[in-house]
């Protein structure tokens, strides 16, 4: 007889999958998510919204009191997004209303997948894939910037060579803020007209309705006049190369282009 010989198991060793340390997070999630793992895929999503928001936003926005009165770097994703809200609303610019919908419904997937009953399901895959339009329309965002260049107080003057004409407005709200959102720039804040200039002689205005007014309000009134009361006048269609600030003698125009 032949003695029983005991077969051994067939061992199957796991390989690891070896992931191109040179590949960003966006190409790291594109691998784990045709991989079907879908947990590592939604991690990379997340890495990327932070490391995106962060180099986004302004220096100011990136940071958060500490206890010790000092500052530091935010890290959490819901809180970096609810910065960058707050960074369009102070610029006076609306985040994009399917960037702030498509975060809210994707938050759970990329903050906690394990939530998940199926780490597998298709459910999960149709999240990834909006998670992936999500950072699609996070890259179409303009570069924004927003930065104060006169305070509560200082004079702008509206001036009009060809005409011998100039305006002053002084400004009520703090600060007078520079928004450049690719390749458009507004001036936010407001104030109220003081005076004008014409031919030498200056005149005090009216105060109906010459007060409160945006920067944007108070050019319209002033090309209207001129335009009213000149015949053939045709106002400066770059207002800002109009705008001058006090007493630095710079225009908005050369403050822009800087």
């Amino acid at each position: 007889m032949f003695a029983h010989v005991k077969k051994e198991p067939t061992r199957v060793f796991e390989v690891p999958m070896i992931i191109d340390p040179a590949l960003d997070y966006f190409e790291k999630a594109q691998l784990y998510f045709e991989k079907k793992d879908y947990p590592t895929c939604a991690n990379y999503q997340r890495k990327w919204y932070e490391q995106f928001i962060k180099k986004y936003l302004q220096e100011n926005y990136r940071l958060e009191l500490t206890k010790n009165d000092g500052a530091g770097s935010i890290t959490g994703l819901n809180t970096l997004f609810g910065k960058l809200t707050k960074f369009y609303k102070d610029c006076g610019i609306a985040l994009p209303k399917i960037i702030k919908e498509e975060f809210h419904l994707h938050r759970d997937t990329v903050t906690n997948p394990f939530s998940h009953d199926d780490l597998r399901s298709p459910i999960y895959r149709q999240e990834l894939e909006r998670g992936f339009q999500l950072i699609e329309s996070l890259e179409a965002l303009k570069p924004l910037r927003k930065s104060v260049i006169a305070y509560r107080g200082d004079i702008i003057e509206y001036v009009e060579p060809s005409l011998n004409y100039s305006c002053r407005f002084k400004i009520t709200t703090e600060p007078l803020s520079l928004v450049k959102h690719g390749s458009d720039a507004f001036v936010r804040g407001k104030g109220d007209v003081v005076d004008f200039t014409e031919n030498g002689i200056t005149k005090p205005v009216p105060k109906k309705g010459m007060s409160d007014l945006t920067i944007e309000v108070f050019c319209e009134k002033i090309a209207k006049h001129l335009t009213d009361q000149n015949a053939g006048f045709t106002p400066n269609s770059d207002r800002f190369a109009a705008l001058v600030l006090k007493p630095q003698e710079i225009t908005f125009r050369q403050i822009i282009d800087g």
